[in-house]
């Protein structure tokens, strides 16, 4: 239907749970639902969510638009200092991959911190929340600043 849903398609279900892998980490869903049943209502109630907040089209596009997205190449022309942050539990890029901590190394003022896992950080979205990396900010923020 060229996108145009009368209904979202069965298959953003799917997606769905694929963001949900992403996103949550075994501690914060063992801290939030500590039994099956708890368990089901979890993702009973993220299902709900899911179905009024998650557009097939948008998923699509914005799993599109970074797929072919490789920085790699001209990482050393970057003459700002840059800080990156990964998070532990990321399911994406975890910390065995070694890929942020090997590349940043050819940023010349670059730096790499670590989050570690917690049952409060929320893997591959832990960068949404500020806290994690609010004072990795702030030392960014100085590095920045023209010495005098």
């Amino acid at each position: 239907m060229q996108g145009e849903y009368k209904s979202q398609p069965a298959v953003l279900k799917t997606a769905a749970d694929l963001m949900l892998m992403l996103d949550e980490t075994p501690l914060k869903v063992l801290k939030q639902c500590p039994t099956r049943d708890a368990a089901d209502q979890c993702v009973e109630d993220y299902w709900a969510w899911a179905a009024k907040n998650y557009d097939a089209n948008n998923m699509l596009y914005s799993v599109n638009a970074s797929r072919n997205y490789d920085p790699s190449r001209d990482l050393e022309k970057i003459q700002v200092p840059l800080t990156a942050v990964d998070s532990a539990d990321d399911a994406l890029y975890p910390p065995e991959m070694n890929v942020l901590p090997k590349e940043i190394k050819r940023v010349p003022k670059g730096n790499f911190v670590m989050i570690p896992a917690s049952s409060v950080t929320r893997g591959e979205g832990t960068d949404m929340y500020a806290g994690f990396w609010l004072n990795y900010l702030v030392e960014l923020l100085d590095r920045s600043q023209p010495k005098e």
